[in-house]
């Protein structure tokens, strides 16, 4: 059983690294924005390849979450498979 403060510092984990990838995010839709007009450069295209990639991975999160008992079935999906999590929740992983 997780004690009070180990629940906190798992809650504080996600929050940053849920605003980390909303941060992330935002800046992918500028840099579409910006390859409509400009070419990208190397750093910016990388950024967007990563991305989008993350974006895709949350695609299967979102169906199985609308499955009967999604929640539980989600929980599981990531356990067998943790490297469907967006980047930033992976980096964190790793580092614990």
């Amino acid at each position: 059983m997780l004690t009070v403060e180990e629940i906190k510092a798992l809650l504080h984990h996600y929050k940053t690294s849920f605003i980390q990838e909303y941060e992330e995010t935002i800046e992918w839709f500028f840099l579409m924005k910006k390859s409509f007009k400009q070419e990208l450069n190397l750093e910016e295209k990388q950024k967007v390849k990563e991305q989008t990639i993350d974006i895709l991975k949350v695609i299967p999160a979102f169906l199985i979450f609308m499955l009967p008992a999604g929640t539980l079935w989600l929980f599981l999906f990531f356990k067998l498979f943790p490297t469907m999590l967006p980047s930033s929740f992976q980096k964190k992983n790793n580092n614990n």
